[in-house]
């Protein structure tokens, strides 16, 4: 079972994320050796944010009510974190990730610093339409 879980890789718009934000966080001499743990943490926050959205959004009824809220988030972070741990810190997966992408030109991730601006877009896209469905279906907002 360990050597199946040291195998197992992030999709490759995961690594050129993880690439993309480390770059941005490995700038400054203060994070440089907290950046890939600040890294991984920042992708596990919007992961969390854009699975709790697309839950709430398409299967509200199911989730939030058959199973306690409080277990069900407990649930998601607790998957979300698993994974990311995985895919990333465990046997620092992460280092092999920056060498997949260290030739690319300042250019090229420039074009995906703003890819990584739309993506996180979307999922604030999708926790602000959660929001709004939470105030309409909600007996407290009305």
């Amino acid at each position: 079972m360990s050597n199946w879980l040291d195998r197992v890789r992030p999709p490759k718009y995961l690594r050129y994320f993880f690439y993309i934000v480390h770059s941005f966080y490995r700038s400054y001499k203060s994070e440089r050796k907290e950046a890939p743990v600040t890294t991984i943490l920042f992708l596990a926050f919007f992961h969390m944010i854009g699975l709790f959205s697309f839950i709430f959004i398409f299967f509200s009824n199911y989730f939030f009510e058959k199973i306690d809220g409080n277990i069900g988030a407990f649930i998601i972070v607790f998957i979300i974190g698993l994974s990311h741990y995985i895919l990333f810190y465990k046997k620092e997966k992460w280092k092999f990730y920056l060498i997949e992408f260290e030739h690319l030109k300042k250019k090229d991730r420039r074009k995906g610093a703003v890819y990584l601006f739309l993506y996180l877009f979307i999922i604030i896209i999708l926790l602000i339409f959660s929001g709004w469905m939470i105030m309409q279906t909600s007996p407290h907002y009305k």
